[in-house]
């Protein structure tokens, strides 16, 4: 007896995809000079700055270092003192102040030392 090849029936039912979950973009607080480098399962490495203050916390892009595969950015930081946060983010996420702004409030607010509205993150000079 011949062996049997095994098919699927076709359905009208869209295929499922299987999604992977990005994980949540690690905030720390920088509290001393180093050298930035980007962890294993990230993409980037951002510095945020304390810029301006006023009803709101305006935070700039400082620093920022990179993986492509395996090769990877190192910068040194000089830490002199100024309110500074660092972003490790993960593969898949996208690298946009508007992805990270909701996570970097949640961290603030973790901290216990978010009084006032949500922080903003900018390019440039705040106005």
């Amino acid at each position: 007896m011949p062996a049997r090849k095994l098919t699927r029936k076709k359905s009208d039912q869209p295929t499922r995809t299987a999604r992977r979950a990005v994980s949540a973009p690690r905030f720390t607080r920088v509290t001393k000079s180093l050298k930035l480098s980007v962890p294993p399962d990230c993409e980037a490495s951002v510095i945020l700055k304390l810029v301006g203050h006023d009803e709101r916390r305006y935070y700039a892009w400082w620093l920022l270092v990179g993986r492509y595969d395996q090769e990877t950015m190192t910068a040194s930081y000089r830490f002199t003192g100024e309110d500074t946060v660092r972003c490790d983010i993960p593969t898949g996420m996208p690298l946009s102040a508007a992805t990270l702004q909701p996570y970097l409030a949640r961290f603030l607010k973790g901290e216990h030392n978010q009084e006032d509205d949500a922080p903003v993150i900018i390019k440039g000079k705040p106005k």
